[in-house]
């Protein structure tokens, strides 16, 4: 899943120039806790608060007259719309940021909230766990795995070391609905596993019987 997918489009944008008393306006209809600035072009150049901007445009006639690009903050970070959901989630939940916007090519396409975030990932924890639990267990064997998953992200560790297995149980976490991306390590006391090879069951040696 994609930023494209979740994301909410098209973007309420303020440019540079705008007076602030109309940006708190068109920031407020918006419903955002950001709204993204562009400049020439359309370029993103900047992010205001709207809590700012209510406050400063009701201070006086002279301050809802400043511009928009007198208090933006600028550089801000942004999401491409080809940016991985895996990538958004500690982006956005693990630090603190409410809202992001979306571009292509430098142009603002859309916008995500942290709502927006959880809502996609909002899936019951303990369901996705014992699904990924269920699907680890009848690749590998009970009593194998531990398991936890938290945001959208599942913590899988093995007790049996075998880099092919980490990768299988990567792939089978990831396929459960609301997991965005699976971690797979090993335990500390893992015991390596023998190689493929040696776990193929062996062959009965043929017995030569005599020639008459």
């Amino acid at each position: 899943m994609r930023a494209r997918d979740i994301m909410t489009s098209p973007a309420v944008t303020v440019h540079r120039d705008t007076p602030v008393g109309t940006a708190a306006h068109l920031a407020a209809e918006s419903g955002f806790p950001l709204v993204p600035v562009v400049g020439s072009g359309d370029l993103l150049v900047g992010v205001v608060s709207v809590a700012d901007l209510t406050a400063v445009a009701g201070e006086s006639a002279r301050q809802a007259a400043r511009l928009v690009a007198d208090m933006m903050s600028p550089a801000p970070v942004a999401a491409e719309v080809d940016t991985d959901l895996a990538d958004l989630v500690p982006a956005m939940l693990d630090r603190g940021v409410r809202c992001l916007p979306v571009v292509q090519n430098s142009r603002v396409v859309g916008v995500i909230t942290r709502r927006d975030l959880v809502r996609t990932v909002d899936v019951d924890q303990t369901a996705a766990r014992q699904e990924i639990r269920r699907r680890l267990e009848r690749y590998g064997g009970r009593g194998r795995w531990t398991v936890a998953v938290h945001n959208g992200v599942a913590t899988i560790t093995d007790v049996l070391d075998d880099p092919i297995d980490r990768h299988i149980a990567r792939v089978l976490a990831e396929s459960v609905p609301g997991i965005v991306r699976a971690q797979v390590s090993v335990a500390d006391d893992a015991t390596a596993r023998r190689p493929a090879a040696d776990r193929l069951p062996r062959q009965r040696s043929a017995t030569a019987r005599p020639v008459r």
